[in-house]
């Protein structure tokens, strides 16, 4: 099976190698013309502010001042006094209407399963249902601005146990998982000789582990560059500055002091993809083939032009995930721009 579809493919290799031509004040001008919405042009302009210098990847910008956003923090559910000695998953939350999905619910139930205790942090109060502590262990509310690094640092500052724990899992709610199970991924890279890892990676002039799905190790938590990285991460709201000076930096800051990354689906697994993510435009192929446990949720809206979403449902049924839990998050949030018609 041929993972990319030919012609899109092409397509997008010609706009990704002729964008890496352009100056980067050009580029990011072009990157923000919203009609275009090439994912090859945002990618480079991205990748080309978090790697500057002739050599695209020789110095890392600076993540910023440290700040700390602990009094920002509020506890909705505590069911649980620690953390240490524990696999314990931290996951991002944003819901427009303030609720847990029933999609984010499973989503936990199922780490949960996996042996992971679960502690969700989302931007606002919460209305909690009677039974979060079947599915949260804690449950956190950030009254400050940011995104899902803010989100990830205000639970490591407000639970320091935290620093004790076996292992970490990073995550959020823009997935729907498990598709395929999650144990047979785990106790794959089990095996991989790394000090963390990623369900996929991305990179123009550096590979960068995504970060909807990320595993620290002890090693890893025990590392200083781990800490140092975390008390610079602040409250933009600048999305584009978020990705380019925590997501893509986040795996050469610790890889350069000698930590080990690794990827459930290497880069190197897939041709040239013309800058468009393999998550996406792959979808189908990594669902069947390499047993991907999640599918990105903006996948089935129209931000993701670029892909075949033909026969999504059955793609999906035949992983066992409950599809009418991604048609009701739609129909709640009324997103009328969705892909994902029944």
């Amino acid at each position: 099976m041929n993972p990319i579809p030919s012609a899109t493919a092409f397509i997008g290799a010609m706009i990704f190698h002729a964008c890496r031509l352009l100056p980067l004040p050009i580029l990011r001008k072009v990157a923000n013309i919203p009609v275009l919405n090439v994912p090859a042009i945002s990618r480079l302009a991205l990748h080309a502010t978090a790697f500057p210098g002739t050599s695209r990847g020789a110095v890392l910008n600076p993540t910023g001042t440290p700040c700390s956003i602990l009094a920002h923090m509020r506890v909705l559910h505590q069911g649980t006094a620690g953390f240490a000695g524990r696999r314990v998953a931290l996951v991002a939350h944003w819901d427009p209407h303030g609720l847990v999905d029933p999609y984010v619910v499973y989503y936990l139930r199922h780490l949960r399963e996996l042996g992971y205790a679960t502690v969700l942090v989302s931007d606002r109060a919460l209305d909690l249902p009677e039974d979060v502590g079947d599915w949260a262990d804690a449950v956190l509310w950030r009254t400050c601005p940011g995104y899902d690094f803010t989100s990830w640092k205000g639970a490591l500052e407000f639970f320091p146990s935290l620093a004790q724990a076996e292992e970490l899992l990073l995550t959020n709610d823009s997935i729907f998982a498990p598709t395929n199970p999650l144990p047979p991924v785990h106790a794959l890279m089990d095996a991989v000789d790394c000090d963390f890892w990623g369900l996929s990676e991305g990179g123009v002039y550096r590979l960068a582990l995504q970060s909807y799905y990320l595993v620290f190790r002890r090693a890893c938590l025990a590392h200083p560059a781990f800490w140092s990285f975390w008390t610079t991460v602040d409250t933009t709201t600048d999305k584009r500055s978020v990705i380019g000076r925590f997501e893509l930096t986040l795996t050469s800051w610790l890889t350069r002091s000698g930590l080990r990354a690794a990827a459930y689906m290497p880069a190197k697994g897939f041709p040239d993809q013309g800058g468009i993510d393999p998550v996406y435009l792959c979808w189908r192929y990594l669902q069947r083939e390499f047993g991907f446990p999640c599918v990105k949720r903006s996948l089935l809206s129209e931000k993701a032009w670029w892909t075949a979403l033909d026969g999504w449902e059955r793609t999906l049924a035949d992983t066992g995930y409950p599809v009418e839990l991604i048609h009701g998050y739609f129909r709640r949030v009324q997103d009328k721009k969705t892909r994902a018609k029944p």
